[in-house]
């Protein structure tokens, strides 16, 4: 999931709006690695972030998946202004 930090960048307009917070990603992974469900598991207040990282996380997929069975995951992207 490390290619998750590697492609974020921060939507300009949620930027120029000062809005900051935590999305949690909920998403369910196929035995061959393909995403089968996201959705959004606890939002950030603001639309924007949310939709992006739905987004996100979607653009990582498929995955190499060893364990040979489904997986549920909670992935936690932080939006923060410097």
């Amino acid at each position: 999931m490390q290619n998750i930090q590697a492609n974020k960048s921060y939507p300009y307009v949620a930027k120029r709006k000062g809005q900051t917070g935590l999305v949690v990603v909920s998403a369910k992974i196929g035995k061959d690695g393909r995403l089968i469900t996201i959705e959004i598991e606890q939002s950030s207040g603001f639309v924007i972030l949310d939709r992006d990282a739905k987004k996100l996380v979607d653009s990582v997929f498929p995955i190499k998946n060893d364990s040979g069975e489904e997986i549920q995951m909670a992935i936690p992207i932080r939006y923060k202004l410097n």
